[in-house]
């Protein structure tokens, strides 16, 4: 299990699951097919595989994608966000604000509350050219920046557009808001349970459902729980949204852990040869892990004025970690990956031949179109016999 020094950033990662739990919002977990190894925090995109063939959406599928669409196209707002977290027996919250308003501006800070031996603030700035990000966990402070045109140049080349590398840059640089988180949500949930309700006075629609694909809750390199083994009590196994249903913004969210019980846990020992052995033993005592998040005083398209983007390192820091020019390279590689797999998809498809080869039948061929007919030698007429012909030469 973490220790308490731990929980600060697992739980900033849980605020957005897209982050931790469903990374690339449209289309992949934590490791996707087009997903190659991290580096420095930013995944480094591969060649997509392929994936399996979907099932059709559920209603309550059909009324998220609907209101990832709505919340797309917000174009401002401005929320107070609360998290709770109850976690491996450590309670606490994470408390903070996010604006957003068009053009790439953002401001997002969280602060850990409630862990007396650990503190954490996260703080992401961004006025529409520079994206600046604020880490402070116990006693360290780490600053990193980004010069945003430079990236959405590269990042708005037509052939990057809509693919899961897009998605997980995107992602990874803080650009996707709540939509994003919803898209992750979206693409490792099944969601199978559709009910209306009301949430602060607001009418929306709560959906359930259950992890399908669990790549995502494991640490990377580690396989991913098989769908046919339950989740430990830790791990939140039921994830349920709370959701406008004019607006479609997320108001809240929630994950639980499964009750561990001995009638459904295997806990006797493995032998040497694979197979279990002894009683069944009480299973560890741990609760379940319960997050709720919710965004409260949500105010849609307000404005905003400029000043509230604006930051700076503090003069002297000497931490400050420009990333500009890495993740340029990474787009780089995106691009030149995705333009190998479409070369290669494309491959596939097409016939080495645009038109089949006619084998004519022996005797039916005619004569290729713009050329004579061949002239075939007459032969000779056989001799006739005659009052002269030599008699060896009658038959």
């Amino acid at each position: 299990m973490p220790n308490n020094r731990l929980y600060p950033t697992v739980a900033i990662g849980l605020l957005f699951p897209l982050a931790v739990l469903a990374q690339n919002p449209g289309g992949a977990p934590a490791n996707p097919a087009g997903a190659g190894q991290v580096q420095g925090g930013v995944p480094i995109p591969g060649i997509a595989q392929a994936t399996p063939k979907e099932e059709p959406p559920t209603p309550a599928e059909e009324a998220l994608d609907v209101a990832i669409a709505r919340v797309k196209k917000i174009g401002s707002f401005s929320t107070d966000i609360v998290q709770s977290v109850d976690m491996l027996n450590q309670k606490f919250q994470i408390k903070g604000s996010f604006l957003r308003a068009p053009s790439y501006k953002i401001y997002l800070k969280l602060t850990v509350e409630g862990l007396s031996d650990t503190k954490a603030t996260t703080l992401q700035v961004c006025d529409g050219t520079t994206l600046w990000d604020y880490r402070e966990v116990l006693d360290t402070r780490s600053y990193r920046k980004l010069t945003l045109p430079t990236i959405l140049k590269k990042l708005n080349d037509p052939i990057l557009i809509g693919s899961q590398a897009y998605e997980m840059i995107v992602s990874s640089i803080g650009l996707g808001g709540p939509e994003a988180m919803l898209v992750g949500l979206r693409k490792s949930v099944h969601f199978d349970q559709k009910d209306e309700g009301v949430f602060d006075g607001k009418k929306v629609w709560v959906i359930r459902g259950q992890w399908k694909d669990r790549s995502g809750l494991v640490a990377p390199g580690q396989p991913a729980p098989p769908p046919t083994v339950n989740l430990p009590s830790y791990i939140p196994s039921n994830v349920a949204i709370w959701f406008g249903k004019d607006d479609g913004f997320p108001v809240k969210i929630e994950m639980i852990g499964r009750a561990t019980s001995i009638l459904t846990e295997d806990t006797r020992k493995i032998g040497a040869d694979g197979r279990r052995i002894g009683a069944k033993l009480p299973p560890p005592k741990v609760e379940p892990s319960r997050i709720v998040l919710q965004y409260n005083n949500l105010k849609l398209n307000p404005t905003l004025e400029a000043k509230l983007f604006a930051f700076d390192a503090p003069a002297g820091t000497a931490n400050v970690v420009d990333q500009t020019e890495q993740l340029i390279s990474l787009l780089d590689q995106a691009i030149q990956s995705e333009t190998m797999r479409k070369k290669a998809e494309a491959a596939k498809n097409d016939p080495v031949l645009n038109n089949a080869i006619q084998v004519p039948k022996a005797g039916d061929a005619p004569a290729p179109a713009g050329l004579p007919a061949p002239v075939l030698p007459t032969p000779p007429s056989p001799p006739q016999a005659g009052p002269d012909t030599p008699p060896s030469a009658k038959k």
